[in-house]
């Protein structure tokens, strides 16, 4: 298609890999420290630094993490990562949502889409079918980067720090 479309290919790639590591660094952050407050992972995850407030735990866990994912890893590579995870957040989501419809014990929520549930039915085909497209080697990364993801919270979980427990 000629270098033009490459290097706008390029250039869209590697706005998706920055905004996916702008999104990870600055609210990934504080969903580990929050999660750290609530004792869904440990305590770690919830200090925070006493003169700027901010949570110094998790910011040191997420850069040692992006630092390891750099070096050890390829333009190419970031990419799959990037974009699998993000249809994997995506695709729990849409899963999430009829089970959640389905809680009676909860506040009513504030708005309702009429057709929540098809439309979360058509985006899990869609999703999953993108999800399918990946090679076996892209999608064992996957399972790879999101246990490593789920690891912190199934510690706090087996020590029984989920249990209400917060940290001030």
């Amino acid at each position: 298609l000629g270098p033009i479309v490459g290097r706008t290919f390029a250039l869209v790639a590697l706005m998706l890999l920055l905004g996916t590591m702008l999104t990870t660094l600055l609210l990934g952050t504080r969903m580990m420290y929050a999660l750290g407050e609530q004792g869904q992972l440990p305590a770690f995850f919830a200090r925070v630094h006493p003169r700027t407030r901010t949570p110094i735990g998790s910011i040191l866990v997420t850069c040692s993490l992006a630092y390891l994912a750099t070096v050890f890893s390829t333009f190419t590579g970031a990419l799959v990562i990037a974009t699998s995870t993000r249809i994997l957040t995506y695709l729990v989501t849409c899963l999430a949502l009829p089970v959640l419809r389905r809680q009676r014990d909860v506040a009513a929520p504030l708005f309702e889409l009429r057709a929540g549930v098809p439309i979360a039915v058509a985006c899990t085909v869609v999703l999953a079918s993108l999800m399918f497209q990946s090679s076996w080697t892209e999608l064992a990364t996957l399972v790879g980067v999101s246990a490593a993801g789920l690891l912190p919270w199934w510690l706090a979980r087996s020590r029984g720090l989920a249990e209400g427990a917060r940290v001030d």
